[in-house]
């Protein structure tokens, strides 16, 4: 057994990764919905950073990149435990 406490429940970074989809599909909407109306909203100081640097495009792919990357963590490690 390994002793590393994510490779034995590979299930809780499959979830957050499907999250994480899914909050880059919400920020997604959200943004535009924002670009289209206006004004003046709060957010996470990350979200504007990377708004501010990358756009609405590029904001989405970074929370869809970091779930990509849970989702295969947890696939790889489903794959290990099966061995």
């Amino acid at each position: 057994m390994s002793s590393n406490n994510n490779d034995e429940k590979p299930w809780p970074s499959i979830i957050i990764g499907i999250l994480m989809i899914f909050v880059a599909l919400g920020l997604y909407i959200y943004l535009g919905n924002i670009e289209s109306e206006g004004g003046r909203h709060k957010m996470m100081w990350l979200v504007v950073l990377l708004y501010k640097a990358f756009g609405k495009v590029g904001t989405a792919i970074f929370f869809a990149a970091v779930g990509v990357y849970y989702i295969r963590k947890g696939v790889l490690g489903l794959m290990r435990s099966e061995d």
